[in-house]
C-alpha cells in the first residue's frame, strides 16, 4: 500500500494495517503514548490517549526529519 492510499484510510483501517508493520519506538507527549512503526516504505505514528483509553490518530509520513523526536530514546 502506498503512503497516499494509507492516508486515505479510516482510523480503524489504518490501525489494522499498521499492526502488520515493524514496531520501532515509543514516546510519550502531553498524556499520549506515540508508537512508531515502519510500514512498507514509510513510517506511521499511532497516537494513544491515556485519558480516553483510545487511539485518537494515526499519521503516516516519509520525511526522516519527523524521526528527530525519537532520537533521544
Amino acid at each position: 500500500m502506498t503512503l497516499f492510499q494509507f492516508i486515505g484510510l479510516a482510523l480503524h483501517e489504518k490501525a489494522q494495517y499498521v499492526w502488520q508493520g515493524q514496531f520501532l519506538a515509543v514516546r510519550e507527549e502531553r498524556g499520549k503514548r506515540i508508537l512508531l512503526y515502519k510500514v512498507d516504505d514509510y513510517y506511521a505514528e499511532v497516537f494513544y490517549d491515556f485519558d480516553k483509553n483510545e487511539l485518537v490518530e494515526i499519521r503516516g509520513f516519509r520525511s526522516r526529519s519527523m524521526l528527530i523526536s525519537y532520537l533521544h530514546l
